[in-house]
């Protein structure tokens, strides 16, 4: 069976978690590939984990399709933006990846809704548009376009949950050895999606519980840097 790589749109979001992953295999063992995954320029677009699965099971021929739609930028967003397990800085990033370098506009048009977006097919960017799609501030928003600047191993931790795009963008002008520094200081990742070992409350509440603090250990990092920022501006003043 000829093999596919994960397309790098698709890869601007976080892996699935070693748990949710084996459920996904076990699922797709009794009830085969539910949805069907999309290839673009010879790549997953779209069902890299379903895929993956199939590779496990040693499914020989997986149900696959082309990408037709107008623009893949849209689709990928369209298809993972809702996941309910990423943080604010996950999906920030995942944004800011997704709208690359050459996706951001040139000089203050405007804030374009999100349908504007949508038929511009991810082009002329505006912070405000990506910070509405990401559903951040657009300092997070801000932060997260910096810290795509970053070295590979800086982008990976933010997608990963080792770093918050705050902290990516503060050390993303460093020297590659000083950001490798900084990744390895965090190998310890918030983890989200692992069951603690006891716990007195069902698994999804902990769940719930530990996704809401990750958004607010977010807001509160954008808030320090917010106040940072006034407090620079008011000197000046």
């Amino acid at each position: 069976m000829k093999t596919f790589e994960q397309h790098p749109l698709s890869s601007a979001f976080p892996p699935m978690s070693p748990e949710a992953f084996k459920d996904l295999i076990d699922d797709i063992d009794q009830n085969g590939v539910r949805e069907k995954i999309v290839v673009y320029e010879g790549k997953i677009l779209d069902g890299w984990h379903r895929y993956s699965a199939c590779l496990e099971l040693n499914v020989l021929k997986p149900p696959m399709v082309e990408f037709e739609g107008d623009n893949p930028k849209v689709f990928v967003l369209s298809k993972n933006l809702h996941r309910r397990h990423m943080t604010p800085s996950e999906r920030a990033m995942a944004v800011a990846t997704i709208v690359g370098s050459d996706g951001w506009a040139s000089g203050n048009i405007g804030n374009p809704s999100k349908a504007t977006w949508d038929k511009q097919g991810g082009k002329n960017t505006t912070l405000g548009q990506a910070a509405d799609l990401a559903n951040v501030s657009k300092t997070m928003m801000q932060s997260a376009r910096k810290a795509t600047k970053a070295i590979d191993e800086v982008q990976q931790a933010v997608k990963e949950g080792k770093m918050s795009a705050l902290q990516a963008a503060d050390i993303s002008s460093l020297p590659v050895e000083e950001q490798m520094a900084a990744v390895k200081s965090k190998d310890e990742p918030r983890q989200r999606r692992e069951t603690p070992k006891k716990t007195s409350v069902p698994v999804n509440v902990y769940d719930a519980l530990l996704v809401s603090f990750n958004e607010l250990q977010d807001h509160c990092q954008t808030l320090t840097s917010e106040l940072k920022t006034a407090q620079l501006e008011l000197q000046a003043v």
